[in-house]
């Protein structure tokens, strides 16, 4: 800890140190899982996230996103690996980028701390006990509101359904809390590709893998490198993807449980009803996370007008309009499945639709009707 500042300078995870770079969000209130997210440094100089929150400890004995997390890091290398073998280097080139692209384990400790344990003298009460996680890991991304066109934003989003489709047949798990917070986009330059494939200082090595996913976007195109009097730093006219954040909420494919996981206005509608009344037991499945994408994807083309537009002389808002705002702030949480299933019956109009949307996303109006 700096002691004239008060904020935390390096931090111990899994026997290993990590000096921090920037602190990213901090969970606004004392409650919930007051989590806080750094941007960190290992010390062959590599960058990830590390995200440090209180969990529950019943949700965190069925669920350890540590363990999670080191599935699927351990089931992309393999893809990976299988490909560079295997496979053409177009094919090679696309394996890379989902590679690089999806979670990766570093380091995690599973309790760092608890709330169980007396403070001083006294006794420390708690209801609903939790333990303090740590995880490392990456990549890097950007909130998906930052989009910088309708291609980088459109990509990000079948990277997420390619995503989704990876962690149900490859990992057998289910993400269980897509939301407009959970997708970033991942701006690959070089010290994400350095972190991501273990080779410490190689910038030549993160160079060329830059080089190979270029050449397979675009055949004919020479490969990209940067200028020999431009900072490595600065070179980002390179690739983006999207990729999921946050796995707090992820199971096991098949898993039955009372409890829906979830950000209330992006979940499904059925996961919704069922969180609102009796809480019978049911099965979280991949089309509940898809349809979660799917919201989170209206929540773009309704509130936001594009990079250079003006959201407040483009979003319209008037009476008879849809209601997602209501999504979010319904006193009554019975209500937001069926203000839901309103809004959603009547977007399945090409015309309708078109009269809520923003100009920057009305050419799209026909396609997301077919999404819905």
């Amino acid at each position: 800890i700096d002691h004239i500042t008060g904020g935390p300078v390096r931090v111990r995870v899994d026997n290993q140190w990590f000096n921090i770079v920037k602190e990213i969000h901090i969970s606004p209130v004392l409650c919930s899982r007051g989590t806080r997210v750094y941007i960190v440094q290992d010390s062959y100089g590599s960058y990830h996230i590390l995200k440090d929150s209180w969990v529950l400890l019943s949700h965190a004995e069925e669920n350890s996103e540590i363990e999670h997390l080191k599935h699927i890091s351990t089931k992309s290398k393999e893809n990976w690996d299988k490909s560079a073998k295997d496979k053409t280097s177009s094919d090679s080139a696309k394996a890379l980028r989902s590679h690089l692209l999806q979670p990766r384990f570093v380091a995690g400790d599973e309790n760092a701390a608890d709330t169980n344990t007396p403070r001083h003298d006294g006794i420390w009460v708690e209801a609903y006990p939790r333990i303090r996680r740590r995880t490392v890991h990456g990549p890097i991304g950007d909130p998906i509101t930052s989009y910088r066109s309708r291609v980088e934003c459109l990509q990000a989003f079948i990277d997420v359904v390619d995503m989704l489709n990876f962690l149900d047949a490859d990992c057998t798990l289910l993400h269980g809390d897509v939301s407009l917070s959970n997708i970033v986009i991942v701006r690959l330059l070089p010290h994400v590709i350095l972190a991501a494939l273990e080779c410490p200082g190689g910038i030549k090595e993160a160079m060329e893998c830059m080089a190979l996913i270029a050449s397979a976007e675009n055949p004919l195109a020479a490969p990209r490198r940067p200028p020999a009097n431009m900072d490595i730093e600065s070179f980002f006219d390179v690739p983006s993807g999207g990729s999921l954040i946050d796995f707090d909420y992820s199971r096991a494919k098949g898993s039955v449980t009372t409890n829906a996981s979830g950000t209330l206005p992006y979940m499904s509608i059925e996961l919704s009803i069922n969180m609102a009344g009796s809480k019978a037991p049911f099965e979280h499945r991949m089309d509940h996370d898809i349809e979660s994408l799917l919201f989170a994807f209206l929540h773009i083309v309704r509130f936001t007008s594009g990079p250079a537009g003006n959201p407040a002389e483009d979003v319209l808002i008037d009476v008879d309009e849809i209601r997602i705002s209501q999504w979010h702030h319904d006193t009554l949480v019975a209500n937001v499945p069926h203000v839901k299933s309103s809004d959603v019956m009547r977007l399945r109009y090409a015309e309708e639709l078109q009269s809520v949307l923003p100009a920057y996303w009305r050419p799209l109006a026909s396609n997301i009707t077919n999404l819905i």
